[in-house]
């Protein structure tokens, strides 16, 4: 048990890095504010240490994974539009009332993103796990309820849309 607790503790400071010995202040803001970054850098200086955009019925987050090098992998999903990249790239969803899933792999600095996708059809899509092997390639799973006239599919088992929701794999 305590063996346990010591390998997290490890783990977490490695992955982390050493916890601040100042008190951690988090900010919750509109979704507005992910376009601000003159509010960002003065809250930054002000002490801010986590900045939470509240993104109720915009994007979400659903799994990370970091790989060999340091890197994040996360998945997701997005409704209506993504724009990355401080609005370099936008891209169009499905609406209001559905979703399609997203792929962004941000640098071990975590500065820069290494690149970003969507996945999607003309329905309900989400990323919900992601996962990165030994050799860096990133395996993305998640939930479809596109058909398969309007999903992405090239190869599998099944290829044909058989409910209100299925399964999807991808490398």
């Amino acid at each position: 048990f305590d063996e346990a607790r010591r390998l997290l503790r490890q783990r977490t400071q490695r992955l982390f890095g050493v916890a601040p010995t100042v008190p951690a202040i988090m900010v919750t803001m509109p979704s507005e504010a992910a376009d601000d970054y003159g509010l960002v850098r003065d809250l930054l200086s002000a002490g801010m240490v986590v900045m939470r955009i509240n993104c109720a019925h915009d994007d979400e987050a659903a799994a990370i994974a970091v790989d060999g090098e340091g890197h994040a992998v996360v998945v997701g999903s997005f409704r209506e539009s993504l724009t990355i990249a401080g609005g370099a790239e936008t891209w169009p969803g499905n609406g209001p009332d559905d979703t399609d899933a997203f792929v962004a792999k941000v640098n071990a600095a975590g500065t820069a993103l290494d690149y970003c996708g969507y996945i999607g059809g003309a329905d309900y899509d989400t990323g919900t796990g992601v996962a990165v092997d030994g050799s860096g390639n990133t395996y993305v799973v998640g939930i479809t309820a596109s058909a398969e006239s309007t999903f992405p599919v090239l190869l599998g088992p099944d290829l044909v849309f058989n409910g209100v929701k299925d399964a999807f794999v991808t490398k």
